[in-house]
């Protein structure tokens, strides 16, 4: 997943990014039932690649990350930090469903600063595409205003 050859030798290949979504997912899914420095371990691994796109994969790495809170939970942030540290342009590309998976994620983060990646994400949310995407879809508007809403600071 991470080297730098993809395929067998000598064939040609497309874009691997669709299977490390993939796997990242899988991965996220999984991530209560893995051990924890499994999960730090192979995300590092992925994120590590030259194949690792941001705008591509950035949403489901940090999904993987804090899908389960509570082992290496410091170590977690940490990565989960480092990965959303300059996260406002690829947000500002990112798909309804890569911000609704992003918003998902960060319902869990602890030590994320949020109101700058809420800013961002809001910021795409309001974009004319975006926009009309969501109008044609109501089940993703619910989704993404649930996801938005469980951020909110209670009061």
């Amino acid at each position: 997943m991470s080297a730098a050859a993809w395929g067998p030798a000598g064939a040609r290949t497309g874009s691997p990014g669709p299977a490390i979504r993939l796997v990242l997912r899988s991965l996220a899914t999984d991530a209560h039932r893995l051990p924890s420095a499994d999960v730090l371990r192979l995300v590092r691994l992925i994120r590590a690649s030259s194949r690792f796109d941001d705008a591509e994969h950035l949403p489901a790495a940090v999904e993987c990350l804090l899908a389960d809170p509570t082992p290496f939970a410091d170590e977690r942030d940490l990565l989960s930090g480092e990965l959303l540290a300059d996260a406002a342009p690829v947000i500002r590309g990112l798909s309804p469903q890569g911000c609704l998976s992003l918003l998902t994620a960060l319902a869990y983060a602890r030590t994320v600063a949020l109101a700058t990646i809420l800013a961002a994400i809001d910021e795409r949310l309001a974009a004319p595409d975006v926009r009309d995407r969501i109008r044609t879809d109501p089940d993703l508007a619910v989704r993404l205003a649930d996801a938005r809403d469980r951020l909110r600071p209670s009061s």
